[in-house]
C-alpha cells in the first residue's frame, strides 16, 4: 500500500495520506511485513486507521498499526456490525488534515 498507493503520479500533495484497514486480527499474507509495513507508512505520514473485527483477535498488533489507538481503532465483536463503524471511521477521517 505504502509504496503502490501512495508517493506515485495519483497522489496529490496537498491532500492527507490515509490507510485504512480493516481485518480480523490475523494476517494471512506476509504477515511478517505487516508490522514494519504499518511503520513504515506512519513514517511516511501516512495515518493508519485500523477496524478490527472480532476484537479480541490479535488485538496488539491491531493497536500497532493504528496511528493512535485512541482515535484511529476501532473494534467490533462481530461483522454483523461492521455499519456501526461506518459513521465513526468517516467522521475520523474527516478530522485528518
Amino acid at each position: 500500500m505504502r509504496t503502490v498507493v501512495f508517493g506515485g503520479a495519483g497522489d496529490r500533495p496537498n491532500v492527507p495520506n490515509v490507510g485504512v484497514l480493516v481485518s480480523d486480527g490475523h494476517a494471512t499474507v506476509n504477515a511478517s511485513r505487516t508490522l514494519p509495513e504499518a511503520r513504515l507508512a506512519k513514517a511516511d505520514n501516512i495515518t493508519m486507521l485500523a477496524v478490527v473485527v472480532n476484537a479480541e483477535n490479535n488485538i496488539d498488533d491491531m493497536t500497532a498499526i493504528s496511528s493512535n489507538p485512541r482515535t484511529d481503532l476501532f473494534m467490533l465483536t462481530s461483522s454483523a456490525n461492521l455499519d456501526s463503524v461506518v459513521t465513526p471511521v468517516l467522521d475520523r477521517l474527516l478530522q485528518i488534515q
